[in-house]
């Protein structure tokens, strides 16, 4: 593992390459490294805890390796072009990806079990949204995020920010969460069908 705090802000880092055996990066471990921008895990199922790598304002690309990601985990990561997500990642906690404005795109594996439905928080700039085929809790549909909920029913998790006019949310939508909506300056009008049962606080930011 690399302990909490281990990297915590240092000033001048600008890579960081892990071995196989790393299978942990511990509380604020990089947090407010700035100049950090590029990251390589040489293992699998790494788990990044809370504030792992938050405020890495200069890292351009999520690294590969990753397994759960905790709160904040990538908070405030601006340089971000896109969130691609590669399986083997299976949990995203709250606000993992929080202010992440800079990234345009938003990929999704199959393996991911577990999404917090504030992971994406403040991530205003996102135009397309895509999800893994065969995924049994995520899917794609007219560049929105809908996620299965636990107990039955879906949930809209995002809108890609780019869309315009009138939308339409999906029939068998139950529930619209938070900011999924946010963003959407384009958007004029939104349909939405007889089986959502709830809207949750600030759904359009």
């Amino acid at each position: 593992s690399i302990g909490d705090n281990a990297f915590y802000a240092f000033p001048n880092l600008t890579s960081v390459t892990a071995a196989a055996t790393v299978k942990e990066v511990g509380l604020l471990a990089f947090a407010g490294c700035s100049k950090l921008t590029s990251v390589q895990f040489k293992g699998t199922g790494v788990l990044v805890n809370a504030n792992g790598f938050a405020r890495c304002t200069a890292l351009t690309a999520l690294p590969a390796g990753l397994g759960s990601l905790q709160m904040r985990a990538f908070f405030g990561c601006t340089g971000l072009k896109a969130l691609n997500l590669y399986e083997g990642i299976t949990y995203l906690d709250w606000a993992v990806f929080a202010g992440c404005s800079g990234a345009k795109s938003l990929s999704l594996p199959k393996s991911l079990e577990r999404l917090e439905f504030s992971a994406f928080d403040g991530c205003s700039g996102i135009e397309t949204v895509s999800a893994a085929s065969g995924s049994s809790f995520l899917t794609a549909q007219d560049n929105m995020l809908l996620s299965t909920v636990y107990g039955g029913g879906k949930a809209l998790v995002l809108v890609g920010r780019n869309k315009t006019g009138a939308v339409s949310v999906p029939d068998g939508v139950t529930e619209i969460e938070n900011t999924a909506f946010a963003g959407c300056t384009g958007v004029t009008s939104v349909y939405v069908p007889k089986s959502v049962t709830a809207v949750y606080n600030s759904a359009d930011g």
